[in-house]
């Protein structure tokens, strides 16, 4: 517990250093303000909420294991996990809320986009070469970045209140 407190502490310390230099701070330079969030807010009942952001990590921890299969050049089981995660919708535990009821039909139509391109990396990720081809890593890897410009796409459009 001591050990986790003093790591604490120094964080917090080196945190204020940080702050404390940082520029706009009494110095020359403005002060850096944010721009306005004009993204659409959606406001989700707490529970959706909640579950709605434990989804949202959900794909994201789903896009950081395709990743990581791509890049040990498992091609087939980085087509497998895609199919079976990223590209499944609507598959919700039991009792589950559904987020989706809640959400206007331009942000579900962006959410079946991105299901969609998952669902393009793992059919172009199952026609690669064993071993993969240069060709083949830039189709797939042209499929995930149509996959994730639908994630930012998304991300940049919507906020959840």
């Amino acid at each position: 517990m001591k050990r986790v407190l003093g790591f604490a502490a120094g964080f917090v310390a080196l945190a204020g250093a940080v702050v404390a230099q940082s520029p706009g701070q009494g110095g020359s330079a403005p002060a850096f303000t944010l721009p306005t969030d004009s993204r659409t807010a959606i406001e989700l009942p707490a529970d959706v909420r909640s579950f709605f952001r434990y989804e949202m990590r959900g794909h994201l921890e789903q896009l950081d294991t395709l990743l990581a299969r791509l890049s040990e050049g498992d091609f087939k089981a980085a087509a497998a996990f895609a199919r079976d995660g990223l590209a499944v919708m609507g598959k919700h535990p039991p009792g589950a809320p559904h987020p989706g009821q809640f959400m206007p039909s331009e942000f579900r139509a962006m959410g079946q986009v991105m299901h969609q391109a998952a669902a393009e990396v793992a059919k172009t990720a199952d026609a690669a070469s064993q071993p993969p081809s240069s060709a083949d890593w830039q189709a797939v890897m042209g499929a995930v970045s149509k996959l994730t410009a639908t994630c930012a796409g998304c991300h940049g459009m919507f906020r959840i209140k």
